[in-house]
Formats: C-alpha cells, sequence, structure tokens
C-alpha cells in the first residue's frame, strides 16, 4: 500500500513537495524493516533531498533523516559511510 500511495504522491505533486517526505520514509521503513536496505536507503535519501531544501539547517528531522541513512549503510556493511552520517546526526542534534 505504501508503495502504491508512492506512485500516487508522484504523480500529483512536485518533486520537492514536503508531503513526499513521509511517504518515501513510511516506504523507506517497510524496506529496511524488511532487511532490504539498499531500496531503503534511495528512499531515505529523497526524504532528505526534500528535507535539505524545504526545512532550517539545524531542523531535528534532518538529524532523524542523516540517522536512517546511515543506518542504512551500516546494515549493507558500508560502515565507514554510516559512520559518516552517524558524525552529521549528532553534530546536528548538539547544536
Amino acid at each position: 500500500y505504501y508503495t502504491q500511495a508512492l506512485s500516487i504522491d508522484e504523480k500529483l505533486l512536485s518533486p520537492t513537495d514536503p508531503l513526499l517526505i513521509n511517504a518515501y520514509n513510511d516506504l523507506a521503513s517497510v524496506y529496511s524493516n524488511m532487511g532490504q536496505h539498499s531500496p531503503a536507503l534511495v528512499l531515505f535519501e529523497k526524504a532528505l533531498r526534500i528535507q535539505e531544501k524545504t526545512l532550517p539547517l539545524n531542523h531535528p528531522a534532518l538529524a532523524t533523516s542523516l540517522n536512517n541513512i546511515g543506518g542504512a549503510y551500516y546494515h549493507i556493511g558500508e560502515q565507514q559511510k554510516a559512520k559518516i552520517y552517524f558524525q552529521k546526526a549528532l553534530t546536528l542534534q548538539e547544536r
């Protein structure tokens, strides 16, 4: 159902519409929970790109997205990339 909803949203909304953020994150979370971290990573990154364009640079949602991306990288075995995203999230949270 998340895939169907996202498909509809992508047809109706601008590619940078903030309403897509939840759709991307929801579907990414499903993939992540199923152990499919590569497709989750793609969706988490799409959500982050929209957030970076529409939210203040110190918004807590950015830290959550950075952490989600770090987790996806960690689970696909790319610990160095995971560390970079976890550090970015931590830095943002400490501000």
